[in-house]
């Protein structure tokens, strides 16, 4: 009779292990950094549904245009990427991407993030204003 319960006892702990192995994975595809991944891989790949979908506003604005300009200029220059720092403070959070140039050095990018409902998202237009705006393009 001992064989049953031993049974249940591994099958109860084997679930336990998957759902919290389960909560651990998507918790990690649901902070700020993974809409910066996201933001970053569209941006890389041209693909502008998926820079949409980590952006709060349209990426086709002003603000967001040139920041996206300037992100594809860095990320053409980077030999590495790197989140470097979180602040969250609620539903808003900064992040800090610095990007290892080869012709400007390292650069710091600090990313406005809000989330309004559900999943964090760019604010390119305060992030903008942040000041990304440093001075660098092609040539």
């Amino acid at each position: 009779m001992k064989a049953p319960q031993r049974t249940q006892g591994i099958v109860a702990w084997g679930l336990v292990a998957i759902l919290t192995l389960g909560v651990f994975a998507s918790l990690q595809y649901s902070g700020p950094e993974s809409t910066i991944f996201s933001f970053h891989l569209g941006i890389a790949e041209r693909d502008i549904q998926d820079v949409k979908a980590a952006c709060l506003q349209d990426p086709t604005s002003g603000p967001a245009r040139e920041l996206l300009a300037q992100v594809e200029v860095l990320l053409a220059d980077s030999t590495d990427v790197r989140i470097t720092r979180i602040q969250r403070e609620g539903r808003s959070a900064v992040v800090e991407v610095v990007y290892l140039t080869r012709r400007f050095g390292p650069v710091a990018v600090l990313f406005k993030m809000e989330k309004p409902v559900g999943r964090w998202l760019v604010d390119a237009d305060r992030t903008w204003g942040l000041g990304a705006r440093a001075p660098i393009g092609p040539g």
